[in-house]
């Protein structure tokens, strides 16, 4: 294996976009085998018109995930994943690849589709990326490559090891040649982030004028360990000139640990059903928005209704994951004089394991003051009593335990046979057709988030810390906190890890420290939690495509020669939907008004009355309704839809230098597997009885029927999307090329987040009746569902690289990489409201920033190959249903909604819009050639040491910042061998 520059292989990746039939960027790695970055993720990001999110994932912005989740091509984040031109997957719940999983060590070349061809694999909104691998006979001699490298972070303050080797050779046996390749990799992550966050902001009224106040703030420090392990085999067998045989093995096992904790230093300001909240602010700063910038919280001791007081409490959790994917395939390719066939038998399987863990400490002493100052880059938050009220073990004690499984399973049979004709040199050049059957199934079993209050005063005596086992505490001081930036607003006492990074743990935590709530009535251990939820999804895809290549040397267009192909794929999907409905409990209620006022009557017309024939009746009274069990009815659903995708592509050459492309397609993007479950759970929603009125004190009366709340599935269908592209292309020389590409998608079914009405009916007693009755109601929910609306996504990219070979040496070895990307859109809204009650329209596409650039400074002479690269994003919508974002609170004035809240007036049910905010990172490189065989290298990464943040909409047009992260500077040195 020689050991080359990066410059050969990002020549060779510009030749793959040069030669395409259609809009692609690829990404090739050297000879060595090394593709430029660690993960594919930033491999991706690189890439014109492709972003990466740095978040748990795109709906989880509160968690910060230094390798990055997930990408989106031009804004969206309907992607098909492939393995050498096959689909591969993830059990992720989802339907696409977990990008974190893939091993980078074990890749060729990353090709990013953004066009599409009859002959490609269905299912990308966004497009299609395709990794590939490589195959023994790509070597002409024996190969041994070996790596290692070892990475360090500077706030995780550890290292961790990687290596990988790849073994191949070719063999001439009397049946023809074979070979055999063999890659293993191993790579070890360790990394840790500290975070700050502020909360929701209320409307309060301060010095007579609207305010808006954040109701505290969070802070904490996480952890983030991986290992990922993967596997890929090789075989390849040419028994003659026209026949060759293949055989591989890919698997990937990826193993997560993410831990950490935080604390919660929340005034609330009457969240959740209490009144607003004893504040005063002193020297509190506002700006021109009416938004808190700077300023000290104050309570004066007292408590107003059921307003949470100011004990802080804190949370640590671990969440341990584990991935794996194997994908097997076996094919063939023959080539005849004119007739050339290819097939193969392809089988998939995956898993996926996630569990969460944790516990909660609550303190007994309240804070007496915070201040905050977010007038900075970095937010510099104090508590006055944190050195006492956070440290108290004799006040506090643990409140809460939390425990979550998902597991995973699935499994992909596909077989397909493609077969191409060559007509001549003529017009038409040659013809291609197809056909491709897929049976893929998935079992998602999960219990839910399983969250229960423990060791209450309700319960009896609270078990404070200072009398519990001291293994399952410490004060922890959050070190290197922001690397020293900003000071630590207190140590606070946390759960050992030995009390969350569990499993039996559960039962030691419920037995020791007492549960308010048992699953199932009794739970002691993992085991009683209650029979998990389990969803069974299975796709049968059946396609055809036909397609025509055709080309002229010098024929039309002045004699400048083209060529270009149109097609047909025919796609039909069998969806098969498996899940459970549970109709909840029901305590007792009126199905009307009326129905209330004659029962009042009927039971004597009084309050006194009323609460005396509850008593004796278990809380019924006459014509009132109940339900005492909780029911759940297997269900299913099936659907099946059959879509026609168009394709046409065209390309022709003026000159020797430019190249302009124009393609038309048609892509479709399934659903997520979450998006096809069917089932669901409800319960009554009950509104105010107008006799309670007349109740003071005691129990109140059954309230009014007013629908049903909870959740619901349906089958979605897919999202189509008909694509646009006119790309101007510029080769002049190999070190010296550029281009623009403008697009355009019509996006029809866009899935969307909103309001969806269903009516629901169950079954329900009423008081005295033996026989249950039907209870129908409208189920209003907000979720996903097809938009009547189309989407359209439309922008360009510009791109260029350049190495200046005529400057003197050594600066010929200098060179420029850039790109840039912009996409505007116009979809559907998602639903949000702001912090006053009111709508907040036009809410973008996730995932989807507007502007996106890299530039690269390359450097390639001799033994000595560098880069610096710094890429950014805009801001780009993450969710509206953040936890922490996504509550409600009360505000004297508010209107009543019906609708969404049902709380009636003086109550706002807030779904804030959570933006990621534009950031960009510098990484860098160099690597030294000491001979063909050796190759060192030095990589370094987040070179700015910047600070990614989220922000929140607060009300239509007016943001703050939600969250701040600091992360780890990484230090990678490694060492390439070939033999």
């Amino acid at each position: 294996m020689v050991v080359t520059a990066r410059r050969k292989a990002l020549q060779n990746a510009t030749e793959r976009k040069k030669n395409s039939d259609t809009v692609i960027d690829s990404v090739v790695a050297d000879e060595a085998g090394k593709l430029p970055d660690t993960s594919v993720t930033e491999v991706l990001s690189r890439v014109a018109g492709v972003t990466m999110v740095r978040f748990g994932s795109l709906g989880s912005p509160d968690q910060f995930s230094w390798e990055g989740t997930d990408v989106q091509i031009r804004g969206l984040s309907g992607i098909t994943g492939l393995l050498n031109g096959r689909e591969i997957f993830s059990a992720n719940g989802g339907s696409g690849l977990s990008w974190g999983e893939v091993t980078p060590e074990m890749m060729s070349a990353v090709d990013v589709y953004k066009g599409s061809n009859a002959r490609l694999i269905e299912g990308g909104l966004g497009g299609s990326i395709d990794l590939r691998t490589r195959m023994p006979f790509d070597y002409g001699k024996p190969e041994i490559g070996i790596s290692a490298a070892y990475s360090y972070g500077d706030l995780v303050k550890k290292g961790s090891p990687s290596g990988s080797v790849l073994m191949t050779r070719r063999f001439d046996t009397p049946i023809g040649e074979m070979g055999v390749l063999v890659d293993v990799a191993r790579a070890e992550f360790q990394s840790a982030d500290s975070f700050m966050r502020s909360e929701p902001y209320y409307q309060q009224t301060v010095g007579g004028q609207k305010r808006y106040v954040p109701g505290g703030f969070d802070y904490g420090n996480d952890t983030f360990d991986r290992t990922r392990t993967g596997f890929y085999e090789a075989f390849q067998w040419k028994p003659n000139d026209q026949l060759t045989l293949y055989q591989t093995v890919f698997a990937s096992n990826y193993k997560t640990v993410n831990g950490g904790g935080g604390v919660f230093a929340d005034v609330s300001f009457g969240q959740n059903g209490g009144l607003p909240a004893p504040v005063t602010f002193a020297d509190a700063q506002f700006d021109s928005n009416g938004l808190f910038v700077s300023g000290t919280l104050a309570h004066d001791g007292s408590s107003v209704g059921n307003s949470t007081t100011w004990a802080p409490g804190s949370a640590n959790n671990s969440t341990p994951s584990e991935n794996t994917t194997a994908d097997f395939s076996q094919g063939f390719t023959w080539n005849g004089e004119r007739l050339k066939l290819a097939g193969a038998l392809q089988y998939v399987a995956a898993w996926h394991k996630a569990e969460d863990y944790g516990m909660g400490i609550g303190e007994g002493i309240n804070l007496t003051t915070m201040h905050m100052d977010l007038t900075g880059d970095l937010p510099v938050n104090t508590i006055a009593n944190s050195n006492t009220a956070m440290v108290d073990s004799a006040h506090a004690a643990a409140n809460s335990i939390v425990w979550n499984v998902q597991k995973n399973e699935a499994h992909m049979t596909a077989v397909n046979l493609d077969a191409t004709y060559e007509l001549g040199d003529g017009f038409f050049r040659d013809v291609k057709a197809g056909v491709r059957y897929a049976d893929r199934a998935e079992t998602d079993t999960f219990t839910g988030t399983w969250w229960s209050a423990i060791n209450e005063s309700w319960n009896g005596a609270q078990k404070t810390v200072a009398q519990s086992p001291a293994e399952d505490w410490a004060v922890y001081s959050f070190p290197n906190f922001f690397k020293g930036d900003i000071p630590v607003p207190g140590s606070y006492i946390f759960s050992s890890p030995s009390t969350v990074i569990c499993g039996s743990c559960l039962t030691h935590n419920i037995v020791t420290y007492g549960s308010a709530e048992f699953p199932k009535g009794a739970a002691t251990t993992i085991a009683d939690l209650g029979a998990p939820q389990t969803n069974n999804i299975r796709i049968e895809t059946a396609s055809v495509y036909g397609e025509v290549r055709f080309a002229s040397d010098s024929s039309w267009f002045g004699g400048a020669p083209f060529t270009g192909n149109f097609g047909l794929r025919v796609v039909q999907d069998t969806v098969h939907s498996r899940g459970t409905f549970t109709v909840n409990t029901a305590a007792p209620f009126f199905l009307s008004q009326a129905d209330a006022n004659t029962a009042y009557a009927q039971v004597g017309g009084t309050p006194a009355a009323a609460q005396a024939y509850m008593a004796a009746n278990n809380g019924n009274m006459p014509l009132s309704y109940r339900r005492d069990a909780s029911v759940s009815t297997p269900v299913g659903g099936d659907i099946k839809y059959t879509r026609a995708l168009p394709s046409v592509n065209f390309s022709f050459k003026p000159d020797d230098v430019w190249l302009i492309r124009f393609a038309v397609n048609q892509s479709l993007s399934p659903p997520s597997y979450s998006d096809d479950r069917v089932g669901g759970k409800v319960s009554i929603s009950t509104s105010t009885n107008a006799n309670n009125a007349a109740i003071t004190s005691g129990p109140q009366m059954p309230g009014i029927f007013s629908g049903y709340s909870g959740s619901i599935s349906q089958l979605l269908k897919p999202q189509v999307s008909t694509n646009e592209d006119l790309s101007i292309e510029w080769y002049p020389k190999p070190s010296l090329t550029a281009h623009l590409d403008l697009f355009n998608k019509s996006i029809k079914d866009f899935i969307v987040f909103n309001q969806s009405i269903y009516n629901i009916s169950g079954q329900y007693t009423q008081y005295g009746s033996t026989s249950s009755s039907d209870v129908q109601g409208a189920l209003q929910v907000v979720q996903n569902f097809n938009s009547n609306e189309k989407t359209n996504i439309r922008g360009f990219e510009l791109g260029a690289r350049a190495f200046f070979d005529q400057l003197p040496s050594p600066l010929d070895g200098l060179g420029i990489e850039a790109n840039y990307t912009h996409v505007d859109s116009r979809a559907p809204s998602l639903r949000a409201v702001g912090m006053d009650g009111n709508t907040i329209p036009d809410i973008t596409v996730p995932g989807l920033s507007k502007e996106a650039y890299n530039i690269n400074l390359l450097y390639d002479k001799g033994p000595w190959d560098a880069r610096l690269a710094y890429s950014w994003r805009g801001d780009y919508l993450a969710t509206t249903t953040g936890n922490g974002t996504n509550s409600w609170y009360n505000l004297p004035g508010a209107a009543d909604d019906p609708v969404y809240c049902k709380r009636g007036a003086d109550v706002v049910c807030y779904s804030l819009p959570i933006y990621g905010s534009a950031y960009g990172q510098l990484d860098g490189s160099v690597s030294y050639k000491v001979n063909d065989r050796v190759q060192v290298s030095f990589q370094a990464s987040n070179l700015l040491d910047g600070v990614p943040k989220t922000k929140m909409e607060v009300v239509q047009g007016i943001f703050a910042t939600r969250s701040w992260f600091k992360s780890d500077r990484r230090y990678e040195i490694s060492l390439r061998m070939s033999y």
